[in-house]
């Protein structure tokens, strides 16, 4: 079976509770079908739980069964023959609320705009990335907290990177878009 799916497959997501699949456009079309044909017949042939999502340059399988994980926090998936070792970080939402701590002790949170007069430069750089942490993009803060971040997420990986202030690059220099 995998044989048939590869050649559509353009990336595989392993998060805490899903595997997000994304297919080519009409992948598994057959010739004789129109699109709405071969999206009925598609969702009919999915798992309880699974959502189908088509979008206009891709499908997006979402399969609400959970990644395989051995030895604690690793996982191992074989795509493409490959195989893959990444490791999830439980640490995550820790870092993510110290690190808001940390802005509120500096009196740079943006949820009390009102106090960043009294604003102070952070004194290392340990501390700056800390308080970039604070300012990820929203969605990027939740799928943290939900357990959704991308499994090769770590606090070193966090903490040890030039963050961009721009969400969408933000997204993208942490794999949550492809």
């Amino acid at each position: 079976m995998w044989r048939q799916v590869i050649p559509g497959l353009e990336s595989v997501t392993l998060y805490e509770a899903t595997i997000h699949l994304v297919f080519r456009k009409g992948f598994g079309a057959k010739p004789t079908e129109s699109e709405a044909e071969t999206l009925a017949r598609q969702k009919a042939q999915l798992a309880i739980g699974d959502t189908l999502i088509v979008e206009d340059s891709a499908s997006i399988l979402i399969c609400a069964r959970r990644p395989v994980f051995w030895g604690g926090r690793t996982w191992r998936a074989n795509v493409g023959g490959v195989a893959t070792t990444a490791t999830t970080n439980s640490a995550l939402p820790g870092l993510l609320r110290r690190s808001h701590r940390a802005l509120a002790t500096a009196f740079a949170s943006p949820m009390t705009p009102g106090d960043h007069a009294k604003a102070a430069t952070p004194a290392t750089q340990r501390e700056r990335r800390l308080l970039a942490i604070g300012l990820l993009a929203p969605d990027i803060q939740r799928a943290i907290l939900e357990g959704r971040a991308p499994a090769g997420l770590t606090i070193a990986s966090l903490t040890d990177c030039y963050l961009p202030v721009a969400w969408a690059e933000q997204r993208k220099a942490l794999g949550f878009i492809r």
